[in-house]
Parts: structure tokens; C-alpha cells; sequence
């Protein structure tokens, strides 16, 4: 994949106007997000070695 990257924006001409309906989704009970996918973000742990973490099963 590649990553263009913008430092002043980008006007692309569009005709007419957008619709003005809004449509309606399910919310996932669980999402996750994948930092690698992220340019110029450094994931941080919020625990330490030894800390006590509680684990919830999925699924």
C-alpha cells in the first residue's frame, strides 16, 4: 500500500452537492486498531513488567 502524504491539502472539483441522508449502522461490540498501520506512530504499553492485567476471553 502506498502512503501519499498531504501538506497543504488537496481541492478535487466535485459537481453538485452532496446528499443530505444519513444512514444508520450496527456498532461492533469489538474493534481493535493496528498501530503498524499508522505512519509516525510509536505505540506505548500503559503497564510495566510485573503489573497485574486482567484478561477478558473473546468471542
Amino acid at each position: 500500500m502506498q502512503t501519499i502524504k498531504l501538506k497543504r491539502g488537496l481541492d478535487i472539483p466535485f459537481e453538485g452537492q452532496a446528499a443530505e441522508t444519513l444512514g444508520s449502522v450496527r456498532r461492533p461490540e469489538v474493534f481493535h486498531v493496528v498501530p503498524d498501520q499508522f505512519a509516525g506512530i510509536t505505540p506505548k504499553l500503559d503497564v510495566k513488567v510485573g503489573d497485574r492485567v486482567k484478561a477478558r476471553e473473546s468471542g
